[in-house]
């Protein structure tokens, strides 16, 4: 699925889900997705930091070498890596690729 739609996707499912930002998932998505190396993952990265309200990515180093610093996300959230991220973030995903497929589904009939 192209990113950009899963971008609205992620929106969507984040509406629904409690504890979770779509106004902050559209927003830091449409900001924040050129920050990451490649065309396509900085749309799903950023917008799931900003439906989970969590700061995404952070320092990442290479061979002893840091390659980048950036962030993903609103800055007064607190970083991912909380109590219970994980099992939200695999819900998220879940609803997500869930929403995906009924809508392949309907959209081949």
């Amino acid at each position: 699925m192209p990113a950009r739609l899963t971008y609205l996707e992620m929106a969507l499912v984040a509406f629904f889900m409690p504890g979770c930002s779509a106004h902050k998932a559209l927003l830091i998505g449409w900001r924040q997705h050129a920050l990451v190396p490649g065309p396509n993952s900085g749309w799903s990265e950023a917008t799931a930091a900003g439906a989970l309200q969590r700061r995404l990515v952070g320092p990442v180093w290479q061979g002893g070498t840091q390659v980048t610093d950036v962030w993903l996300g609103d800055g007064d959230d607190p970083e991912g890596g909380q109590p219970g991220d994980m099992r939200r973030m695999c819900v998220f995903v879940i609803v997500t690729c869930l929403l995906a497929t009924g809508l392949a589904v309907l959209l081949t009939f």
